[in-house]
């Protein structure tokens, strides 16, 4: 029995030891988005041909500042992940600084503003908060240098070199959802096969409402005087559950292309109809513009247990180990009662 303990003990080890044992700075509700090889909307796009989890929300003002504490504990704002105008906006801006912080909490997201999409982000900066969840988001100290910042930011889920398109790596567990990914998510749905014209359920428009309006609502074209807190409608969502795909603010995308023979990233528009111009809600533009209507949300390629979550893996893994192994040193000391009980 004592050998058995120190097997199992050993194995429940083993468990934590390979998790990812370190508490989420942020955490997300994600979605699944399932039926793997799907076929493509009469626009050409929306085929996907494996399951990936998409943000139900927009990445918030609180995430973002929680993102900025710990990559840049001592506020010297580097890599342009921080805006001016995050602060100094009083539409959109969510995210304020201070100088004279303590280490590791420059940034705080303004009173009221915690839960709303944050905004005047770049592509660069979108990837760079992707790839800091790729690398287990990572809380650096008052000793960290720009390297140290440069290593959690720069490489990752993309190897990020500013002028050149995001290329996703084989193993990414965190990214920005690409053309396809977003479109899937916003307007498939899985009980019938089809596409909506809309990410709200539905194939008429939605309207310009003040929250938390209905399920054909959206805050289109800031009616609502700024950004909304996520999941402000909570009756307009889409097939597959994620909110804000209409309304709020725009949303980088992972692809680019060239335009007038510059590089240009995409972003999706949420104030047409989808079919419009390129399935509508999505323009080409500058990968380093910082707008009060750009933010982005996050994907990954399947739901990933949180931390919490290994760490209760790790105690059933002990249990379980323990219990099969008592088990199995049981049968090899029981004679079996009757011949027909025997095995085969």
């Amino acid at each position: 029995m004592g050998r058995l303990i120190i097997l199992a003990a050993a194995l429940a080890a083993w468990f934590c030891g390979n998790a990812t044992g370190n508490a989420a700075v942020v955490s997300f509700s994600l979605v699944t988005v399932g039926v793997p090889g799907n076929p493509a909307d009469d626009s050409g796009y929306g085929a996907v041909n494996y399951v990936y989890s998409i943000g139900q929300y927009e990445v918030t003002n609180a995430q973002y500042a929680a993102f900025l504490n710990a990559v840049d504990p001592n506020g010297i704002q580097p890599l342009r992940l921080y805006h001016g105008n995050m602060a100094a906006n009083d539409e959109a801006g969510g995210i304020a600084y201070e100088a004279s912080a303590a280490s590791g909490s420059h940034y705080h997201p303004k009173a009221g503003r915690e839960d709303r999409p944050v905004a005047f982000v770049s592509i660069w900066s979108a990837a760079r908060f992707v790839n800091w969840l790729h690398n287990g988001q990572p809380v650096l100290d008052a000793s960290a240098t720009i390297d140290d910042i440069e290593s959690v930011c720069n490489r990752g889920a993309y190897d990020i070199v500013e002028g050149s398109p995001l290329i996703r790596q084989p193993n990414a567990t965190w990214f920005l959802p690409n053309f396809d990914e977003w479109y899937k998510a916003a307007y498939y749905d899985p009980a019938s096969g089809a596409y909506y014209d809309y990410p709200t359920r539905s194939d008429t428009p939605p309207v310009p409402s003040l929250p938390p309006g209905g399920a054909d609502s959206a805050n289109l074209n800031m009616v609502a005087g700024g950004p909304t807190s996520t999941g402000a409608y909570p009756d307009a969502y889409s097939p597959f559950g994620t909110f804000d795909q209409a309304g709020n603010i725009g949303e980088w995308i992972e692809d680019f292309s060239i335009v007038k023979n510059d590089l240009a990233a995409a972003l999706s528009d949420h104030y047409k109809k989808k079919r419009a111009y390129k399935a509508g809600y999505m323009k080409w533009i500058n990968p380093s513009a910082t707008w009060s209507t750009t933010g982005f949300r996050v994907a990954g390629p399947a739901p990933v247990p949180e931390p919490n979550t290994w760490i209760g893996l790790c105690g059933i893994g002990a249990v379980a180990a323990f219990t099969c192994m008592y088990k199995r040193r049981t049968v090899w000391r029981r004679r079996p009662t009757h011949p027909t009980n025997r095995p085969g």
